[in-house]
């Protein structure tokens, strides 16, 4: 086993804010450690302690070992470096749908918070309502257009360049109408264009929940 390699891998886990788990100091990572094996390591020692392991200069034994596998949900083969795939259960569910490890980490945490707090109930609602009612993925090619890349063309329509490369004409596939548009503003467009979507849907739901009530 590589203990540089290991230790890096161990640092980048303790510092991955993006997971609520994560995010934290040495001492502070020291006393969630202290939860998960026998010897002490409060105080001035787990700092050490998880310095020395992330530095490299300390064997990692397997009870530390199964202590991070466990905080972080990830393997022992990816912990010892043994595998790049930290979470190999999710390599179907990434390749259905090319969600990342931390997507699917979020996912999971809102189901857990779903079952027992009211706005997440509602949070899950809206996903689920916005992929069953996008089959065409409209209002995420737009969110992909804003995020992303502002110069390729908007959904609704058909970019051709001008000879000013600042400016576009854009084709309306409802009107036929072409229209000479300055680039810049098509970031407002897709955000306007977004929001019209999502009024629309929120009115279908609305609609649907008086009939149902």
């Amino acid at each position: 086993m590589d203990m540089i390699a290991t230790g890096q891998r161990l640092k980048t886990l303790r510092e991955d804010k993006k997971k609520k788990e994560a995010g934290w100091s040495q001492p502070d990572f020291a006393k969630k450690l202290n939860e998960y094996v026998e010897n002490d390591l409060g105080g001035e020692n787990g700092k050490v302690t998880v310095s020395q392991l992330e530095r490299g200069v300390r064997n990692l034994t397997l009870e530390m070992a199964l202590a991070y596998s466990e905080i972080f949900g990830v393997t022992l083969d990816y912990i010892c470096g043994k595998s790049p795939d930290p979470q190999p259960v999710n390599k179907d569910i990434r390749n259905i749908t090319t969600l990342s490890d931390d997507a699917i980490y979020i996912l999971e945490a809102l189901k857990e918070r779903y079952e027992t707090e009211l706005k997440y109930q509602k949070t899950a609602k809206a996903i689920n309502l916005l992929l069953e009612s996008e089959p065409d993925h409209y209002i995420f090619d737009l969110i992909a257009g804003y995020l992303y890349d502002e110069y390729e063309p908007l959904p609704l329509a058909k970019r051709h360049y001008n000879n000013d490369k600042d400016h576009v004409y854009v084709k309306d596939k409802n009107t036929g109408a072409t229209h000479l548009i300055d680039v810049s503003i098509l970031p407002s467009a897709y955000l306007i264009t977004m929001q019209q979507r999502l009024s629309n849907l929120r009115q279908n739901a609305i609609r649907e929940a008086s009939s149902n009530g």
